[in-house]
């Protein structure tokens, strides 16, 4: 039970874990999340249950609660709230300085919801038990056999709760697509969130068709508002280039050769708008420091009648350029790509020329 401001850990709140403030006090992302995007919204003056606080702050507790709402749901898609809180230790309050808990509900994330408040998610309620039977049962349960076969009996089912009790993740896949990322980007969202640490390893197959698979990834907090599906999206500080081989009529009337060079060379061509005085060409350039360019190259722009994946290639930089509108960039890959693709890639293979 803590209850002097001392040994009070809402008294000492890291500014990262501050998702939004008002005059009497701040809202928290929760460090023991019952679920994505779990808020707790807590009084500046160390107060210890609700009985403490002042009618002014009872009042901006109460008016907080609808931009908290509004806060989550800008991050995450849920598909309701529970919302309040524990007064006194027989109601379960272990840290006594006061907290209004806002917890966003998603449809299966239990059984049976009915009864809301009354139970919230029973296998999550006591986080000072991680180390029961029950929740050693609960989060081990992936491992009591070798192999997850899908099917009735999905992995991400297992995969879930590992996310949602750990401070540190690293996913080791063969290749992502939307979907996937899709499932996971609320939880990995929460992750980062509540100061944790997320790194993604993936192969050399990446699909980015809508390409809403690469701006989940790069962008997993959400700030860009827009995506564009075109040749070169910054996001942030990456600039990223989506290139296409054999463009057939992507760019009718257009006659760029964009193509390997050999294993560690491509040469590429801007789009039709960009100068060299711009601030991508800047970046082409390197005048613009603090950058980096990766290359995600597909062969045709379909694949079966529908439009094809991109290979990522790695990090690049320019080694050449000219003129503009567009420019004509050689750019070097820091790595070599592997001779499984050069088939794929058409690496040492001549360009056929223009018509």
């Amino acid at each position: 039970m803590l209850s002097s401001s001392d040994d009070c850990p809402f008294c000492r709140i890291g500014p990262e874990r501050i998702a939004f403030s008002w005059s009497h006090g701040h809202a928290i992302w929760d460090g023991f999340p019952v679920s994505p995007g779990h808020l707790l919204l807590i009084p500046h003056r160390h107060a210890a249950t609700w009985d403490d606080l002042t009618v002014e702050e009872k009042v901006a507790l109460t008016v907080a609660i609808d931009q908290a709402m509004a806060v989550v749901r800008a991050r995450h898609t849920p598909n309701g709230f529970n919302v309040g809180f524990n007064l006194g230790a027989a109601a379960g309050q272990t840290v006594f300085h006061f907290h209004l808990h806002v917890i966003p509900r998603y449809s299966g994330d239990v059984a049976d919801p009915r009864g809301g408040v009354r139970t919230v998610i029973p296998s999550k309620g006591n986080y000072l038990a991680l180390a029961t039977p029950e929740r050693t049962r609960l989060i081990a349960a992936p491992h009591d056999r070798a192999l997850i076969t899908g099917g009735e009996d999905a992995f991400i089912r297992h995969l879930l709760p590992h996310i949602d009790d750990s401070q540190s993740i690293d996913l080791v896949v063969s290749f992502i697509l939307d979907s996937g990322v899709r499932l996971l980007q609320p939880r990995l969202q929460d992750l980062l969130d509540r100061g944790g640490r997320l790194r993604v390893v993936t192969g050399d197959y990446l699909d980015v068709t809508e390409p809403s698979a690469l701006r989940r990834l790069l962008d997993l907090e959400g700030n860009v508002k827009h995506w564009v599906f075109e040749g070169m999206v910054l996001v942030g500080n990456d600039l990223v280039l989506l290139m296409t081989l054999a463009k057939g009529d992507l760019f009718s009337g257009n006659e760029y050769d964009d193509r390997f060079i050999d294993s560690q060379t491509f040469k590429w061509h801007t789009q039709s708008r960009t100068t060299q005085k711009s601030k991508h060409g800047r970046i082409i350039r390197g005048e613009l420091t603090g950058y980096q360019m990766h290359l995600f190259v597909r062969p045709t722009k379909l694949r079966d009648s529908t439009a094809a994946p991109f290979i990522y290639c790695g990090k690049i930089s320019s080694v050449e350029w000219h003129d503009e509108k567009p420019i004509a960039v050689t750019s070097r890959l820091e790595t070599q790509i592997p001779k499984r693709l050069h088939r794929i890639l058409k690496i040492g293979v001549l360009p056929t020329p223009p018509r």
